[in-house]
């Protein structure tokens, strides 16, 4: 699970996971009331600071 998801599921009281994503529509899996705001954590300053690349990507 990615910071991204976290605060999320912290805000709506959810468990959305990247596992449970099946596509890149990210706002398909969240709860109506969230939507397509989904997006705008990914605006949040130093939140890519903590991802992690994956050996299959480089």
């Amino acid at each position: 699970m990615t910071d991204w998801h976290n605060q999320y599921n912290k805000d709506y009281c959810d468990s959305l996971s990247v596992e449970k994503l099946k596509c890149w529509e990210s706002e398909k899996y969240v709860k109506p009331e969230c939507g397509t705001k989904i997006y705008d954590y990914l605006d949040q300053p130093g939140l890519f600071f903590t991802f992690k690349t994956s050996a299959s990507c480089c």
